[in-house]
């Protein structure tokens, strides 16, 4: 499943509650400063080079940051957190 666009309060990008797998590209992003949001499901989401706000909300999630200052938050679930290169929180 593609990521939407939710613009029903600060824009972000939304998952459904099916296993997502996604690579951000530069830029990607950019327009939704609420970040990416993944909703159910065993999620594997890797950013890209540009700083980025990864959500993973429920599931047993991988989330990766790549290089950029990211901020990323594993919710509910038995989640793999790895900043890599840049700031990250």
């Amino acid at each position: 499943m593609a990521l939407k666009a939710d613009n029903s309060g600060i824009p972000r990008l939304v998952g459904d509650n099916s296993p997502e797998n996604i690579t951000l590209t530069p830029g990607q992003v950019a327009n939704f400063p609420g970040g990416v949001w993944l909703l159910g499901g065993n999620d594997t989401i890797r950013g890209s080079s540009d700083a980025e706000r990864i959500f993973g909300n429920d599931g047993k999630d991988s989330l990766l940051g790549d290089a950029g200052n990211d901020s990323i938050y594993g919710g509910k679930g038995d989640d793999d957190i790895l900043g890599e290169i840049g700031n990250d929180f």
